[in-house]
């Protein structure tokens, strides 16, 4: 018996009974559950429940093919390609109603694949993935103290409807977008980077060239296996970046792993040099709003990133392969 760390990175639990809340302005509070650091909730597609792992990194609405069936339009041919260029065929399904715990949300199609091999690794049941598409009309706050996500109603010009009084937002970042990934400039060396925030990886993501070339600011602390949407992996070196500018004169120390990036950036117009993922969110509270093309933190990024580094502490990811 062999012990590794093992982490997904999509792009692209029996299922427990979550309760949510949503007060007069419309706003919902919904409960989520942390396996490994993908964040699921609980939801619904046309009456279908289940468990859907919520990845700001995936395009599309995906569905697993074990309990939806969607219609394969063969002179489309629709392909879902991973992190590591690993394709397979999906099929289109029609979307009548999607939902939040008891949220309905805006999306009028998903795409039907095959989810095995990700329920296999995460050990329970997954109805589907939530991505960009159903989540660009809405913001979502990711609230690691109260283990919830609000999710807030916007206006045309993507202003929220209704004020979240426990959230003040004390920092903020410009989010860019190349096709549906968001994406954060940062400054390492004098070099500018351009890191995609993405909620459906286990882990920040580095391209490993960057590191090569800047040897004395990273520390190795190990290694761990990334895996794709499919049966696939790679192992990848870890390790801590030190002086990495997230804010303009703010130097901070960043837990990563070394990656390839070439697939990923081979589908976007522009390239990117890492992936701020899961843990990146678990700062105390930190908001996405695509209308406004802003991240917002509830807390300076000093205190949020040693609360994201007390709750990985807390947390054990190691998990058993033999």
């Amino acid at each position: 018996m062999k012990h590794a760390r093992t982490s997904f990175s999509l792009l692209m639990l029996i299922c427990l009974p979550l309760v949510m809340v949503a007060n007069e302005s419309g706003i919902s509070v919904v409960p989520f559950q942390l396996i490994g650091n993908s964040i699921f909730v609980s939801g619904s597609v046309n009456g279908q429940s289940g468990n859907f792992l919520l990845d700001t990194g995936s395009p599309n609405l995906l569905l697993n093919k074990s309990y939806f069936k969607g219609i394969r339009q063969h002179a489309v041919g629709l392909n879902i390609l991973d992190i590591h260029g690993q394709s397979q065929p999906a099929s289109y399904y029609v979307v009548k109603e999607l939902r939040i715990a008891d949220r309905k949300m805006k999306e009028s199609h998903g795409l039907v694949v095959d989810l095995s091999a990700l329920e296999q690794a995460k050990g329970i049941t997954i109805a589907g993935i939530i991505g960009y598409s159903s989540l660009r009309n809405v913001e979502v706050v990711f609230d690691f103290d109260n283990w919830v996500l609000w999710i807030v109603p916007l206006d045309r010009k993507g202003n929220r409807i209704a004020k979240i009084e426990s959230f003040k937002m004390v920092e903020s970042f410009k989010l860019k977008m190349s096709g549906h990934i968001s994406y954060i400039t940062a400054r390492f060396n004098g070099k500018k980077l351009r890191l995609g925030i993405d909620s459906g990886s286990e882990v920040n993501m580095l391209n490993r060239r960057l590191v090569k070339r800047n040897r004395s600011n990273f520390e190795v602390t190990g290694h761990l296996i990334v895996r794709g949407l499919a049966d696939e992996y790679l192992a990848c070196g870890t390790g801590t970046l030190e002086n990495i500018e997230l804010q303009p004169g703010q130097k901070a120390s960043l837990e990563v792993a070394l990656a390839d990036m070439y697939h990923l950036n081979e589908c976007l117009g522009v390239s990117l040099h890492g992936l701020l993922g899961a843990p990146f969110l678990m700062q105390g509270k930190v908001s996405i709003n695509f209308r406004k093309k802003r991240l917002y933190l509830g807390q300076s990024l000093e205190e949020g990133l040693a609360r994201q580094s007390a709750i990985a502490a807390e947390r054990n990811l190691v998990s058993t392969d033999k």
